[in-house]
């Protein structure tokens, strides 16, 4: 495939929830195509704070109408996946990106907080779009399925 012909994962709509850190009660809802995501993320990447609890924190959901509270009752779809691995080894590391390339997967990987203090292990998120939002009561089915894969 060229560069200008339109890939449908692009134009994907994702919503997901940003919260100026952890302690939060309400974050912005946000909604974007994943070419968009993907292109902020390279340009501005994923500021860490010396504090892990005042780094910004990204919630995978989309919440119901009148919610923001960070929890499961409030959550109307997730549209995101977002995998974190802690303390992985080079050979590790390598078989999840050798997964994602298997599977065909779009995805975003970057060190998550913490990654320095780990080293030589690898401490990373994965971030991959669903191809259709996922409902809580389907979420139970998806993520063994998922994590399964890793």
């Amino acid at each position: 495939m060229s560069e200008s012909e339109a890939r449908a994962v692009d134009e994907q709509v994702i919503h997901f929830a940003q919260y100026v850190n952890a302690f939060s009660s309400e974050g912005d809802d946000v909604v974007v195509d994943w070419k968009t995501f993907v292109s902020a993320f390279k340009s501005e990447g994923f500021l860490f704070e010396a504090d892990k609890q005042n780094t910004p924190l990204l919630i995978p959901v989309k919440f119901k109408p009148g919610t923001n509270t960070k929890e499961m009752s409030s959550v109307e779809f997730v549209s995101l996946c977002v995998l974190d691995f802690d303390e992985l080894t080079q050979e590790q590391y390598d078989r999840v990106l050798v997964r994602i390339e298997e599977e065909g997967l779009e995805a975003i990987v970057y060190s998550s907080w913490g990654h320095l203090a780990a080293l030589p292990l690898y401490k990373f998120r994965v971030i991959v779009p669903l191809s259709e939002n996922t409902y809580p009561e389907d979420w139970g089915l998806l993520w063994p399925q998922v994590n399964n894969m890793f």
